[in-house]
C-alpha cells in the first residue's frame, strides 16, 4: 500500500478509505477516552450548576463544599480522559505505520504501552503545542500592547495580522512533528521536532497541499455529522446541546484519518530524505 510516489491527494483519498475500513478499530480503541471525557465535563457541569446555585440561593459552606469536590472531581475525570486520549494518539501513528507499510497488527493495547514508554511526551507538547505556537501570539500580545500605549489603531491591526500570518506559515512545519516524535525513540522531543521541521519544510508547498486537502475532507464529513446530528436531535425532540454532543463524538472519533494521513506522508518525505531526492 505505501509507495514512495505517492501524491499528496493519492495520501488523502487512500487514507480516508483506509480509515472506513478499520473503522470498528478505530472506535473500539478511541471509545474509553472519548466518553471518560464526556463524563468528565458532565461531572464539571454538575459541579458548576451546585456552586452557582448556592452563590445565588444561599446555603451552608457545606453545601459549598460539596459543589466545589464535584467540580474537582469533573476535572480530575477530564484531565485523565483527555491525556488518555493524547496517549492513543501517539498509539494510532503506530498503528498506522504498521497499516501503511502492510505490516501485521498486534492487539491495539501493544501500541498504547509502546507509545506510553516513550519518554519525554510532555516535553515534546510543551514544545511543539505551546511553546512555539507562542512566539506569533507573543508578538501579536507586544505589538498590540504597544499600540495601545500610542494610540495607533493601524499598528493594532498590522500587529494581529502579521502574527496570524507567522503562525500560518509556520503550520507547515509542525505538521508531521507528532509523526517525529512518535516513530523516532531515540531522538529527544527537541530533536524529533526539528527532524519533523526539516522534512516537512523541505516540501513546503507540498505540505501545505496535503493540509489543505485534509482540511477540505475534514471539513466535509464534519457538516456532514453536524447534519446527521441535527437530524437526530430533531426528530427525537432532543435538545440542542445533544447535537453539540453527538457532533463532538464523532470528531474524537476521527483523529484516525490524520494519524494515517499524516503518518503515510511523514513516511514518504523520510523515505525521500533518506534516498537524497
Amino acid at each position: 500500500m505505501y509507495k514512495k510516489s505517492a501524491s499528496v491527494a493519492t495520501i488523502a483519498a487512500k487514507s480516508l478509505v483506509i480509515y472506513f475500513e478499520k473503522l470498528p478499530m478505530f472506535l473500539k480503541y478511541l471509545a474509553a477516552p472519548v466518553l471518560l471525557q464526556i463524563l468528565g465535563g458532565v461531572i464539571l457541569g454538575i459541579g458548576m450548576f451546585m456552586i452557582a446555585a448556592k452563590a445565588i440561593g444561599g446555603g451552608g459552606a457545606g453545601a459549598m463544599m460539596i459543589g466545589v469536590l464535584v467540580l474537582i472531581a469533573g476535572i480530575a475525570v477530564l484531565v485523565n480522559a483527555i491525556w488518555k486520549y493524547l496517549i492513543k494518539m501517539g498509539g494510532l501513528i503506530l498503528i498506522s505505520k504498521q497499516i501503511i507499510e502492510n505490516e501485521p497488527l498486534k492487539d491495539t493495547k501493544y501500541y498504547t504501552k509502546a507509545f506510553e514508554s516513550r519518554s519525554g511526551y510532555i516535553t515534546y507538547l510543551l514544545i511543539a503545542g505551546f511553546l512555539i505556537p507562542l512566539i506569533p501570539i507573543s508578538l501579536a500580545f507586544i505589538g498590540g500592547f504597544y499600540a495601545g500605549y500610542v494610540g495607533d489603531n493601524n499598528l493594532l491591526a498590522l500587529s494581529i495580522f502579521l502574527s496570524i500570518a507567522f503562525l500560518v506559515i509556520l503550520c507547515p512545519f509542525l505538521i508531521v512533528t507528532m509523526q517525529s516524535f512518535a516513530l523516532s525513540s531515540n531522538l529527544t522531543p527537541w530533536e524529533a521536532i526539528v527532524k519533523g521541521m526539516k522534512l516537512s519544510g523541505g516540501k513546503y508547498l507540498q505540505s501545505w497541499g496535503l493540509l489543505i486537502l485534509y482540511s477540505i475532507i475534514v471539513t466535509i464529513i464534519s457538516l456532514l455529522i453536524a447534519v446527521f446530528a441535527m437530524m437526530v436531535s430533531t426528530g427525537a425532540g432532543l435538545p440542542k446541546v445533544t447535537t453539540d454532543i453527538i457532533s463532538y463524538i464523532f470528531s474524537q472519533f476521527f483523529i484516525p484519518y490524520w494519524a494515517i494521513c499524516f503518518t503515510w506522508w511523514y513516511l514518504r518525505i523520510e523515505k525521500e530524505e533518506r534516498s537524497g531526492r
